[in-house]
This record gives C-alpha cells, sequence and structure tokens, in this order.
C-alpha cells in the first residue's frame, strides 16, 4: 500500500495493521522517488505484506534496486523548444491570472515553486493547484507557464510512449499524475518481488 507519510498518525491506519499482522508479515518503509532514478523528491509510505514470505525480505532485495536520480533539466529538456500539442500531452492550461503570484514564488512555501534544471523537483501535486513554474518561465521569450502534462510525467518518471486519452482534461490528467506511483518505483518493486518468486 502506497500512501502519504502522515497516515503513520492515523488511527485507522494501526488499528488495520494490528488486524493484519495476526495473519501476515507486515513492514512499512519509507521511499523518496528520487532514490528510485525518478527526477522527484516526492516522499512515500509503502506498507508491505507477505503471507508466506518475510516483508523484510522485500525490502532489502528493493534497497538494492536503488539507483541515481535524475535532475529536472535531464528529463525535460526534449520538451523545451517544442511548440504546446507537438508532442503527446505536452499541453498546459493558458492561466490568466498567473502573473499575479510571481511574488509567491520566492517564499519558498509548498506548492509555490519554479523548478531548478540542476536538481530533482519537491514533492507537488496537481498543477492546476500549485501552479509549478517550468524552469524557463518568464526568462527571455520563453512564457511565463506552468509545467506541461507531459514533463510532469517525465519528472515522475513515465515513459514518452505512456499517453492520456485526447479528450481527457488538463485538470484531471494533472490530478491523475499528482496520485501516481513513480513507475521507476513500481519497476523496482516488481523486479523485487520477481526475486522472490523466482528463488522460492
Amino acid at each position: 500500500m502506497e500512501n502519504v507519510l502522515p497516515i503513520q498518525n492515523d488511527a485507522m491506519f494501526h488499528k488495520s495493521l494490528k488486524k493484519l499482522i495476526k495473519f501476515y508479515s507486515v513492514e512499512k518503509i519509507r521511499v523518496k522517488y528520487s532514490e528510485y532514478g525518478a527526477a522527484t523528491k516526492r516522499r512515500r509510505l509503502i506498507t508491505i505484506g507477505f503471507k508466506d514470505n518475510d516483508a523484510n525480505e522485500f525490502i532489502n532485495i528493493l534497497e538494492k534496486k536503488k539507483k541515481p536520480c535524475k535532475t529536472v533539466g535531464h528529463v525535460i529538456k526534449k520538451f523545451i523548444n517544442m511548440n504546446e500539442g507537438e508532442f503527446p500531452d505536452h499541453v498546459w492550461p493558458n492561466l490568466k491570472t498567473i502573473e499575479r503570484y510571481k511574488n509567491y514564488y520566492n517564499t519558498g512555501k509548498f506548492g509555490w515553486y519554479k523548478l531548478n534544471f540542476d536538481e530533482p523537483a519537491p514533492s507537488f501535486g496537481n498543477i492546476m493547484k500549485t501552479y509549478i513554474l517550468h524552469p524557463l518561465a518568464g526568462e527571455g521569450d520563453f512564457p511565463y507557464r506552468v509545467l506541461s502534462v507531459r514533463e510532469v510525467m517525465a519528472i515522475m518518471g513515465f515513459p514518452d510512449n505512456f499517453i492520456f486519452p485526447l479528450k481527457m482534461g488538463h485538470t484531471v490528467k494533472y490530478q491523475m499524475i499528482a496520485d501516481a506511483v513513480s513507475p521507476f518505483f513500481s519497476i523496482a518493486c516488481a523486479e523485487a518481488l520477481h526475486e522472490m518468486l523466482e528463488f522460492e
């Protein structure tokens, strides 16, 4: 199970775990997607349960799947000179009021980010709610805009051949990415599980 870190303070979560540990080997780990190759520092709590295996065995294998993170620049540079719509899902909303909030990006508060090319992105949610800016926003002739759907997908680790249905709106696309587990971490989990099953 994947969830945000504060779920550790939820009484219902602990009540459910107490029931599960009677029948399963259950462990919790904190993960940062950047440690598995993604260009985002998003942190999540992962809860693992096995009926016939030790959950710690899975965690130990998963630890060996870690790899160097990518930077924002590394994953979005190919889209910099592309026009809107030139690549599938390389689209963004025309937020007419966005320039009113320029000063907010200097506060360092959660959600008010102009990303840095040379680092993984901080954790952020739905672009339609958080207005996360492209690293070049407002510089020279580059438009003052938020990240495109495709750029957010790249930061999370989705491959270029993953494409949303054409008629799906911006808000839904951004929300689905915000709610997703990074494919880099998903692949690491699948590989760890495969190793466990292979050696049974």
